[in-house]
Protein backbone atom coordinates (compact mmCIF):
# COMPACT_ATOMS: atom_id res chain seq x y z
CA UNK A 1 0.00 0.00 0.00
CA UNK A 2 3.14 2.33 0.90
CA UNK A 3 4.69 1.24 -2.02
CA UNK A 4 1.43 1.99 -4.35
CA UNK A 5 1.52 5.66 -2.82
CA UNK A 6 5.07 6.56 -2.92
CA UNK A 7 4.40 6.03 -6.25
CA UNK A 8 1.57 7.86 -7.09
CA UNK A 9 3.09 10.83 -5.42
CA UNK A 10 6.67 10.38 -7.70
CA UNK A 11 5.23 10.01 -11.07
CA UNK A 12 2.70 13.26 -9.99
CA UNK A 13 5.68 15.18 -9.21
CA UNK A 14 7.32 13.81 -12.59
CA UNK A 15 4.47 14.78 -14.09
CA UNK A 16 4.40 18.39 -12.73
CA UNK A 17 7.66 19.21 -13.14
CA UNK A 18 7.26 17.71 -16.65
CA UNK A 19 4.31 20.23 -17.32
CA UNK A 20 6.14 23.02 -16.05
CA UNK A 21 9.27 23.08 -18.45
CA UNK A 22 6.26 21.83 -21.92
CA UNK A 23 3.53 24.76 -20.65
CA UNK A 24 6.14 27.71 -20.05
CA UNK A 25 4.78 28.54 -23.64
CA UNK A 26 1.21 29.14 -21.63
CA UNK A 27 3.45 31.63 -18.85
CA UNK A 28 5.06 33.21 -21.63
CA UNK A 29 1.48 34.29 -23.33
CA UNK A 30 0.10 35.45 -20.04
CA UNK A 31 3.44 37.83 -19.57
CA UNK A 32 2.14 39.01 -23.25
CA UNK A 33 -1.12 39.69 -22.09
CA UNK A 34 0.03 41.67 -19.19
CA UNK A 35 2.00 43.71 -21.35
CA UNK A 36 -0.95 44.40 -23.62
CA UNK A 37 -2.84 45.59 -20.82
CA UNK A 38 -0.07 47.61 -18.81
CA UNK A 39 0.30 49.44 -22.31
CA UNK A 40 -4.01 49.95 -22.16
CA UNK A 41 -3.48 51.23 -18.33
CA UNK A 42 -0.95 53.95 -19.65
CA UNK A 43 -3.62 55.12 -21.48
CA UNK A 44 -5.70 55.65 -18.04
CA UNK A 45 -8.68 53.65 -16.69
CA UNK A 46 -10.84 56.05 -15.87
CA UNK A 47 -11.29 60.02 -16.21
CA UNK A 48 -13.29 62.72 -15.00
CA UNK A 49 -13.43 66.46 -15.40
CA UNK A 50 -14.66 69.77 -13.91
CA UNK A 51 -15.15 72.69 -15.51
CA UNK A 52 -15.56 77.06 -14.47
CA UNK A 53 -15.46 80.47 -16.47
CA UNK A 54 -11.42 80.67 -16.19
CA UNK A 55 -10.29 77.23 -15.17
CA UNK A 56 -10.61 73.75 -16.55
CA UNK A 57 -9.40 70.71 -14.70
CA UNK A 58 -9.32 66.95 -15.84
CA UNK A 59 -7.84 64.00 -14.14
CA UNK A 60 -7.04 60.32 -15.51
CA UNK A 61 -7.31 57.59 -12.79
CA UNK A 62 -4.37 54.60 -13.45
CA UNK A 63 -4.49 51.37 -11.68
CA UNK A 64 -3.15 47.75 -12.35
CA UNK A 65 -6.91 46.26 -12.05
CA UNK A 66 -6.75 45.95 -15.99
CA UNK A 67 -3.86 43.59 -15.97
CA UNK A 68 -5.35 41.91 -12.95
CA UNK A 69 -8.68 41.44 -15.51
CA UNK A 70 -6.61 40.40 -18.34
CA UNK A 71 -4.76 38.08 -16.09
CA UNK A 72 -8.13 36.05 -14.74
CA UNK A 73 -9.33 35.49 -18.18
CA UNK A 74 -5.86 34.12 -18.65
CA UNK A 75 -6.44 31.94 -15.98
CA UNK A 76 -10.08 30.71 -17.25
CA UNK A 77 -8.64 30.00 -20.54
CA UNK A 78 -5.34 28.03 -19.59
CA UNK A 79 -7.96 26.28 -17.10
CA UNK A 80 -10.11 25.23 -19.91
CA UNK A 81 -6.79 24.64 -22.25
CA UNK A 82 -5.33 22.39 -20.05
CA UNK A 83 -8.38 19.34 -20.09
CA UNK A 84 -8.09 19.82 -24.02
CA UNK A 85 -6.98 16.58 -26.11
CA UNK A 86 -3.75 18.27 -27.06
CA UNK A 87 -2.86 19.00 -23.35
CA UNK A 88 -3.55 15.27 -22.36
CA UNK A 89 -1.79 13.54 -24.80
CA UNK A 90 1.35 14.87 -22.97
CA UNK A 91 0.58 12.56 -19.76
CA UNK A 92 1.22 9.44 -22.35
CA UNK A 93 5.20 10.54 -22.05
CA UNK A 94 4.44 8.84 -18.41
CA UNK A 95 2.32 5.51 -16.74
CA UNK A 96 0.10 7.56 -15.53
CA UNK A 97 -3.70 7.57 -14.62
CA UNK A 98 -6.54 9.95 -14.25
CA UNK A 99 -5.43 10.95 -10.67
CA UNK A 100 -2.41 11.53 -11.59
CA UNK A 101 -2.70 13.76 -14.29
CA UNK A 102 -5.78 15.83 -12.67
CA UNK A 103 -3.38 16.27 -9.54
CA UNK A 104 -0.39 17.30 -11.94
CA UNK A 105 -2.73 19.39 -13.68
CA UNK A 106 -3.74 21.46 -10.46
CA UNK A 107 -0.30 21.87 -9.17
CA UNK A 108 0.20 23.98 -12.54
CA UNK A 109 -2.82 25.86 -12.40
CA UNK A 110 -2.33 26.84 -8.83
CA UNK A 111 1.27 27.69 -9.53
CA UNK A 112 0.61 29.39 -12.58
CA UNK A 113 -2.01 31.54 -10.59
CA UNK A 114 0.98 32.71 -7.88
CA UNK A 115 2.93 33.30 -10.76
CA UNK A 116 0.21 35.34 -12.48
CA UNK A 117 -0.53 37.34 -9.46
CA UNK A 118 2.54 38.11 -8.04
CA UNK A 119 3.61 39.55 -11.88
CA UNK A 120 0.03 41.39 -12.22
CA UNK A 121 0.62 43.37 -8.84
CA UNK A 122 4.44 44.07 -9.95
CA UNK A 123 3.29 45.70 -13.15
CA UNK A 124 1.51 48.31 -10.53
CA UNK A 125 5.24 49.40 -9.92
CA UNK A 126 5.91 49.45 -13.62
CA UNK A 127 3.08 51.54 -13.95
CA UNK A 128 4.39 54.22 -11.87
CA UNK A 129 7.72 54.53 -13.61
CA UNK A 130 5.70 54.51 -16.83
CA UNK A 131 3.54 57.83 -15.68
CA UNK A 132 6.81 58.89 -14.65
CA UNK A 133 7.84 59.46 -17.79
CA UNK A 134 4.97 59.18 -19.84
CA UNK A 135 3.57 62.18 -18.07
CA UNK A 136 4.51 65.59 -16.17
CA UNK A 137 5.57 63.81 -13.09
CA UNK A 138 5.14 67.08 -10.93
CA UNK A 139 1.29 66.86 -11.54
CA UNK A 140 0.97 63.12 -10.66
CA UNK A 141 -0.34 62.14 -7.52
CA UNK A 142 0.82 59.05 -5.99
CA UNK A 143 -1.20 56.87 -3.34
CA UNK A 144 1.30 55.02 -1.06
CA UNK A 145 1.18 51.46 -0.73
CA UNK A 146 2.59 49.69 2.25
CA UNK A 147 3.89 46.56 2.44
CA UNK A 148 0.88 44.92 4.16
CA UNK A 149 -1.73 46.19 1.17
CA UNK A 150 1.13 44.77 -1.43
CA UNK A 151 1.13 41.71 -0.05
CA UNK A 152 -2.45 41.38 0.49
CA UNK A 153 -3.39 42.64 -2.92
CA UNK A 154 -1.43 39.74 -4.50
CA UNK A 155 -2.73 37.32 -2.23
CA UNK A 156 -6.24 38.33 -3.37
CA UNK A 157 -5.10 38.54 -6.87
CA UNK A 158 -3.57 35.11 -7.14
CA UNK A 159 -7.07 33.82 -5.27
CA UNK A 160 -8.96 35.70 -8.39
CA UNK A 161 -6.69 34.06 -10.77
CA UNK A 162 -7.31 30.70 -9.10
CA UNK A 163 -10.47 30.58 -8.85
CA UNK A 164 -11.36 31.57 -12.60
CA UNK A 165 -8.46 28.97 -13.45
CA UNK A 166 -10.58 26.11 -11.57
CA UNK A 167 -13.81 27.44 -13.19
CA UNK A 168 -12.13 26.88 -16.31
CA UNK A 169 -11.04 23.39 -15.44
CA UNK A 170 -14.25 22.27 -14.61
CA UNK A 171 -16.02 23.38 -17.78
CA UNK A 172 -13.54 21.90 -19.73
CA UNK A 173 -13.42 18.41 -18.13
CA UNK A 174 -17.52 18.42 -18.25
CA UNK A 175 -17.18 19.49 -21.83
CA UNK A 176 -15.08 16.32 -22.32
CA UNK A 177 -19.01 14.55 -21.38
CA UNK A 178 -20.45 15.26 -24.91
CA UNK A 179 -19.64 17.45 -27.83
CA UNK A 180 -22.61 19.41 -27.41
CA UNK A 181 -21.58 20.77 -23.77
CA UNK A 182 -18.97 22.59 -25.54
CA UNK A 183 -21.53 25.00 -27.36
CA UNK A 184 -24.05 24.82 -24.36
CA UNK A 185 -22.21 25.86 -21.83
CA UNK A 186 -20.94 28.74 -22.83
CA UNK A 187 -23.87 29.83 -24.14
CA UNK A 188 -25.75 29.20 -20.61
CA UNK A 189 -22.52 31.42 -18.67
CA UNK A 190 -22.09 34.30 -21.05
CA UNK A 191 -26.44 34.39 -21.23
CA UNK A 192 -26.70 33.99 -17.26
CA UNK A 193 -23.67 37.20 -17.14
CA UNK A 194 -25.79 39.32 -19.62
CA UNK A 195 -28.90 38.80 -18.30
CA UNK A 196 -27.75 38.81 -14.61
CA UNK A 197 -26.56 41.86 -15.18
CA UNK A 198 -27.51 45.26 -13.45
CA UNK A 199 -30.33 42.73 -11.58
CA UNK A 200 -30.53 39.94 -9.02
CA UNK A 201 -30.12 37.68 -11.22
CA UNK A 202 -28.44 34.30 -10.47
CA UNK A 203 -25.08 35.36 -12.36
CA UNK A 204 -24.95 38.45 -10.55
CA UNK A 205 -25.39 37.16 -7.67
CA UNK A 206 -22.71 34.36 -7.42
CA UNK A 207 -20.10 37.10 -8.43
CA UNK A 208 -21.49 39.39 -5.71
CA UNK A 209 -20.73 36.65 -3.46
CA UNK A 210 -16.80 37.06 -3.80
CA UNK A 211 -16.65 40.51 -5.13
CA UNK A 212 -19.16 41.66 -2.96
CA UNK A 213 -17.20 40.20 0.71
CA UNK A 214 -15.20 42.73 2.28
CA UNK A 215 -13.93 40.75 4.93
CA UNK A 216 -10.24 39.34 3.66
CA UNK A 217 -10.42 35.93 5.57
CA UNK A 218 -14.09 34.94 4.33
CA UNK A 219 -12.87 35.94 0.62
CA UNK A 220 -10.10 33.19 1.38
CA UNK A 221 -12.05 30.54 2.59
CA UNK A 222 -15.37 31.03 -0.37
CA UNK A 223 -12.52 31.10 -2.86
CA UNK A 224 -10.15 27.53 -1.33
CA UNK A 225 -13.08 26.27 -0.83
CA UNK A 226 -15.30 26.77 -4.26
CA UNK A 227 -12.06 25.87 -5.61
CA UNK A 228 -11.26 22.82 -4.05
CA UNK A 229 -15.06 21.85 -4.78
CA UNK A 230 -14.86 22.71 -8.45
CA UNK A 231 -11.22 20.75 -8.78
CA UNK A 232 -13.02 17.45 -7.02
CA UNK A 233 -16.03 17.78 -9.32
CA UNK A 234 -13.10 17.54 -12.11
CA UNK A 235 -11.96 14.56 -10.86
CA UNK A 236 -14.96 12.53 -10.40
CA UNK A 237 -16.39 14.17 -13.78
CA UNK A 238 -12.95 12.76 -15.14
CA UNK A 239 -13.33 9.17 -13.93
CA UNK A 240 -16.55 9.06 -15.59
CA UNK A 241 -14.68 10.05 -18.91
CA UNK A 242 -12.10 6.86 -17.61
CA UNK A 243 -15.03 4.46 -17.32
CA UNK A 244 -16.82 5.26 -20.66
Amino acid sequence: MYLTEANVADITKKQYKYKMNAYLNALTAMIAVQIAALSLSLMGVGSMGAHSENISLSAKLFSSNLVIGFTMIWGLYIGVTMTTRVYRNCDFTFVTNRLTSNVSNILFLITASVIGGVTSMLSGMLLRVGMYFYYDHQFIINEVITLGQLFNGTFVAILYILLLASVGYFVGTLSQLHSMIKIVLPILIFGGLFLGAGNDGIAAAAIQFYIGETTLYLFILKVILTSIALFIASLFVSNRLEVR
